[in-house]
């Protein structure tokens, strides 16, 4: 099961607009407002990667007022491995 983040960057003052179309989207866990380059980031827990694709390509990038997104695709989480020697 592939897990992501997105870091999403809205146009100006279309923050709570995105924010709640994407908490209505299928996949996504979790969206958080942040401060910096980008207005928010969405965590992504799909079944398989066609699935993570479809969600950022056509459901998050499909939401008005997205002009740009960034992925980040976990390799190693600290839940599933807690311990130093999974790490290599």
């Amino acid at each position: 099961m592939p897990i992501a983040y997105v870091l999403i960057k809205t146009a100006a003052g279309a923050e709570s607009k995105v924010f709640e179309a994407l908490l209505k989207i299928d996949g996504i866990e979790e969206v958080n407002v942040v401060y910096g380059e980008f207005d928010l980031i969405a965590k992504i827990n799909a079944r398989s990667m066609d699935e993570l694709r479809d969600v950022v390509v056509k459901r998050i990038r499909g939401v008005g007022g997205v002009e740009r997104t960034e992925t980040a695709i976990v390799t190693i989480s600290s839940i599933k491995y807690p311990s130093e020697e999974k790490l290599g």
